[in-house]
């Protein structure tokens, strides 16, 4: 069997624009450099993934689906390597006939993206942090620790420290400790691929929203809420100058931040985000999508702690509606949305309707 030869792979690429190529498959919109559109390999219901005409790659915000016109063509057509670039070849008037492979049978899968990743400076992985990626995703934690610290070290001896591929082996790793309750490791990596990407790629870039957004998580997942707020409101603008406001990815940092500020303690200023996500909300998923009904469950709570029941009621009463039109009794939710209905009509001395709120709430928990 006769061999792609990297140079053909080379040629191929350079000839292909991958925003043409994901354009015959997704609708795309230009913003600002690059162009966004909704990602095919996940259910998204607003644009999640951004094509960068600059780098020829393709990036998901949602599902973290990366990689260049090759990777893309192969997952969207469910193809080999092999076959995405004889197809992307033929595109291009470069015929590299069909008794052909780019890598040994052995292990093919992980080897042909290893082939290609290396003609790809801009590329988000290097050759082994796919392989620690693929290994993640089918839980082998072991392989995948072992796959991402080799390419920490490969990527440092290809490009240096100062290159963003380093901070996407950077990240890789991070995301194998975060994956195996190691927060603390995975932090101090999060933290180190932010620092890469600062320097590297820029402030401006989405992928340094996305570093953002993982060391704002990680940071809450250890409960130190306090250092986990910067990195979240940084992300919360990151992210609305690459998607806008109307993502819903927008609306999951500002649920985020709304959170942060009531566990510490500031209601007054987690309302406000906690309304901005509602709308949001609204507007990327609809009403009848869960979480518009527990923004709404959320900010009633908020109003109703700091004794303000008559700005919690509304909010209050949608909640309970969203429920009745949205989800099954069987589901905790629709009992607990007539429970806090119920204790915001005992709170104001409208007895009667929270004693009727009560009895629904306790019948749902039966069942």
């Amino acid at each position: 069997m006769a061999y792609i030869s990297n140079e053909i792979i080379n040629e191929i690429r350079n000839k292909t624009d991958i925003v043409d190529v994901v354009s015959r498959y997704v609708n795309l919109t230009k913003k600002g450099k690059n162009y966004i559109g909704v990602c095919p390999f996940h259910d998204d219901h607003s644009p999640s993934m951004s094509v960068s005409p600059e780098k020829q790659i393709y990036t998901c915000f949602s599902c973290g689906a990366t990689g260049n016109v090759f990777t893309f063509v192969a997952d969207f057509e469910k193809i080999s390597f092999t076959e995405a670039v004889r197809l992307l070849g033929e595109k291009v008037g470069i015929n590299i006939g069909t008794n052909i492979s780019v890598s040994n049978k052995k292990d093919e899968y992980f080897d042909i993206y290893s082939t290609a990743n290396k003609f790809y400076q801009n590329s988000l992985f290097t050759s082994l942090s796919l392989n620690a990626i693929e290994y993640l995703d089918r839980n082998d934690t072991i392989r995948a620790l072992q796959y991402a610290e080799k390419a920490l070290i490969a990527a440092e001896n290809e490009y240096g420290k100062n290159h963003e591929n380093y901070g996407y082996s950077l990240n890789n790793l991070a995301k194998v400790y975060d994956k195996i309750g190691k927060y603390n490791e995975a932090l101090s990596f999060y933290l180190e691929t932010l620092q890469n990407i600062e320097k590297s790629i820029g402030k401006d870039d989405e992928n340094y929203g996305i570093a953002l957004n993982n060391v704002c998580q990680l940071y809450m997942e250890l409960g130190q809420y306090d250092k986990a707020l910067p990195f979240c409101l940084q992300s919360l603008e990151n992210i609305e100058l690459n998607l806008g406001k109307s993502h819903e990815t927008y609306g999951l940092i500002l649920s985020d931040v709304g959170f942060l500020y009531t566990e510490l303690r500031q209601l007054d200023k987690a309302i406000p985000y906690y309304l901005q996500a509602l709308e949001n909300t609204e507007l990327s998923l609809g009403k009848s999508h869960e979480d518009y009904g527990t923004a709404l469950t959320i900010i009633s709570q908020l109003y109703s702690h700091q004794g303000e029941y008559k700005k919690a009621l509304p909010f209050g009463i949608e909640a309970m509606e969203n429920a009745k039109l949205y989800l099954e009794k069987s589901n905790p939710d629709y009992g607990d949305r007539f429970k806090n209905l119920g204790s915001l009509y005992e709170n104001m001395g409208q007895y009667e309707k929270a004693l009727i709120l009560f009895t629904e709430s306790m019948e749902n928990a039966k069942k």
